[in-house]
This record gives C-alpha cells, sequence and structure tokens, in this order.
C-alpha cells in the first residue's frame, strides 16, 4: 500500500505535491514520507498544528522528514479556518526558502489533514507570490483538488493578502475565473507519479 498524493507541475517545472497528512491513509509515516521523497520532495510543508499531528500520531513528521533528507517547513492554520499569527511569521520567515525552491524548479510536499482546503491555500499563495494570476492559480489547484479554494474564510484571505475581487456565483465565494494562457503548463500527473 502507497500514501495517495497528487502532483501540480508548474510552468518552471517546479512541482507541488497535494497529499493527505503523511502516515494518515492506512500508509505508516515512515512509509508515506518514502514515497514522497521518490517522488522527488526535497521539502515538506505542514499546514497542521502540532496538536493536530500529535491526535494523528504523525509527531515524528519533523524527524523523520531529516532522516529523508527532506527540509521541514511548519505553517500551522487551523482547520477550516484563515491563517493568523503562527502562520504568518513562519511565512514570513520562511518565505524566501520556500519561494526558492519553487524557483528552482524543485519539488515540494504540501499537506493539512485531508490534502485539499489548506493544502490547496498554500499552494495557492506560493504560486501567487511566484507571480501567476487568480485565475490561473484557482484553475490549475482545483484541476488537482476541486474542493480547494472554496472555504470562505481562505478566500476572503487569499483576497485580503493578494487584493483580487472577490465574485458571486451562485451565492458561492469564489475567485475571479478566466482562461489561462495557451502553453500553462497543467500537468497533474496522477498519484505515484
Amino acid at each position: 500500500m502507497f500514501h495517495p498524493f497528487d502532483i501540480l507541475t508548474l510552468d518552471n517545472g517546479a512541482r507541488l505535491i497535494f497529499t493527505p497528512c503523511p502516515g494518515t491513509r492506512g500508509v505508516p509515516l515512515a512509509n508515506s514520507l518514502k514515497s514522497l521523497k521518490e517522488a522527488g520532495a526535497q521539502a515538506v510543508i505542514t499546514m497542521m498544528t502540532l496538536a493536530e499531528l500529535s491526535e494523528n500520531e504523525a509527531d515524528a513528521l519533523p524527524s523523520l522528514c531529516a532522516d529523508f533528507y527532506m527540509d521541514w517547513f511548519h505553517l500551522p492554520v487551523e482547520d477550516s479556518c484563515a491563517p493568523e499569527a503562527p502562520f504568518e511569521q513562519a511565512f514570513a520567515r520562511e518565505k524566501t526558502n520556500l519561494l526558492a525552491i519553487v524557483r528552482s524548479g524543485g519539488t515540494m510536499v504540501i499537506h493539512c489533514h485531508g490534502g485539499s482546503g489548506r493544502t490547496g491555500m498554500m499552494a495557492a499563495i506560493l504560486m501567487l507570490e511566484s507571480g501567476y494570476l487568480p485565475a490561473q492559480v484557482k484553475k490549475q489547484v482545483q484541476l488537482i483538488r476541486p474542493k480547494s479554494l472554496t472555504s470562505p474564510v481562505q478566500v476572503s484571505y487569499l483576497n485580503r493578502r493578494y487584493g483580487y475581487q472577490q465574485q458571486r456565483h451562485n451565492g458561492q465565494t469564489a475567485l475571479p475565473v478566466e482562461t489561462y494562457p495557451s502553453g500553462a503548463n497543467l500537468s497533474p500527473d496522477g498519484p505515484g507519479a
């Protein structure tokens, strides 16, 4: 059995691996991280709080990442919430390192508990910080995780932080929708790729 994940390949070849919390899908934590390392991961971004990691018996994640020679970044956001001070402080501290991995065409894992909400939001933040347009971000992230970027509080955070307008569609808050430029690399390699 292997840990499930999906990959979003960006224009420059950087890869964002979307995944549920390693060790929580019937695969031991070490085996999950081994699968992610074999997929090319250089770094792991954990969006869960330390309490959530403990509740999910994933406390050893930071040390196991080191054992697999993957950098570990902890950017905690409470489940179903927008980023608050702990995230903002951690992101301010690690932003340069994270964007360097993206710019160099590296591969990083992003996970929360289920691998959609906070995971998709973090992927969006990295893409927006890398110069992608909001519509490109929404389109590409939702190809990988259709439920990402649908939480009103997280969309509101992205609107405030990155300055794009909310639009209403059938009563739902949504990011602006438009087509992405031709030649955009949408390569959602399926699980195990």
